[in-house]
């Protein structure tokens, strides 16, 4: 017995759609591609390697909210001012406590 027209038109939108879905999903399973991208001549910055440069005396006293020609004791307050107000275990930011002990290490080595 023939199909009727609507039946047939039914059929072939099912096959296709079932042929669709079945190439999405063998496709899904592939493995992706990996591109090797290289740039001949280019260095990368060393932090893209997980290694961050050092802040210098100017940007420490900036952190720090003193000048960079302050004193030890000067540093020092404005220090743990600062760290009692951005202490991790306090709520605040692990790497603001990190950068305010950098901070207070570059400009106190320089006066030792």
């Amino acid at each position: 017995m023939p199909l009727s027209k609507p039946a047939r038109i039914m059929a072939s939108v099912s096959i296709g759609v079932a042929a669709t879905a079945a190439t999405a999903f063998l496709s899904s399973l592939r493995k992706p591609q990996t591109h090797n991208l290289s740039i001949s001549g280019f260095q990368f910055p060393s932090h893209w390697k997980g290694e961050f440069p050092t802040i210098n005396r100017t940007e420490a006293s900036r952190i720090l909210g003193v000048p960079a020609s302050s004193s030890t004791q000067q540093v020092n307050t404005q220090f743990k001012r600062l760290l009692l107000l951005n202490h991790p275990d306090r709520g605040g930011s692990t790497f603001l406590a990190s950068k305010i002990n950098e901070a207070r290490d570059v400009l106190i080595k320089k006066k030792e």
